[in-house]
């Protein structure tokens, strides 16, 4: 599916439209839980279809995106369709049924590498540079590492295995 782009239209409002109840007829659908992670929304979506009383639970994956202007817009994605994030919360894991099992398998990888405790003097692979590959852990709190005498500070998402203490 493409995007989804309004003139005029703060992201507040289209955040409030996304997770809004909506019904009808045949079914309901009610986002009971949501987060952002920068322009990425998270929601556990229920949907209830109403012949048969049946109660399913979804993720669903918002991108949110500036365009040129006042014009903001949104792709919706479903677990099943691969999200190209995986900072869904692990609560939300939880609430649903496996829809991706490999997604959900990045998912809880990301966040183990979100909470590792890392011990100075670590050597630490960074993730998808090509300028800095590696750093040597100097302070846990900030989290900071040296490469080739400069100094770095370090977001947990961006740091791979460890490669030598």
């Amino acid at each position: 599916m493409g995007w989804t782009v309004y003139d005029n239209l703060p992201r507040a409002e289209i955040i409030r439209r996304l997770t809004k109840t909506d019904e009808n007829e045949t079914h309901r659908h009610e986002t009971i839980k949501h987060c952002l992670r920068g322009n990425v929304m998270w929601a556990v979506i229920e949907i209830t279809y109403k012949p048969t009383n049946q109660v399913k639970r979804l993720i669903g994956c918002y991108l949110l995106q500036q365009f040129e202007g006042k014009r903001w817009g949104f792709k919706d994605i479903s677990e099943a369709a691969y999200p190209p994030s995986p900072t869904c919360p692990l609560s939300y894991l939880d609430m649903t049924l496996i829809a991706n099992t490999e997604w959900r398998k990045e998912v809880r990888a990301y966040h183990e590498r979100l909470n590792r405790n890392f011990e100075i003097g670590q050597k630490v692979k960074i993730l998808d540079s090509p300028v800095v590959p590696w750093v040597v852990i100097e302070s846990v709190k900030p989290l900071r590492g040296e490469y080739q005498g400069a100094k770095y500070r370090l977001p947990r998402n961006r740091l791979g295995k460890i490669l030598a203490a």
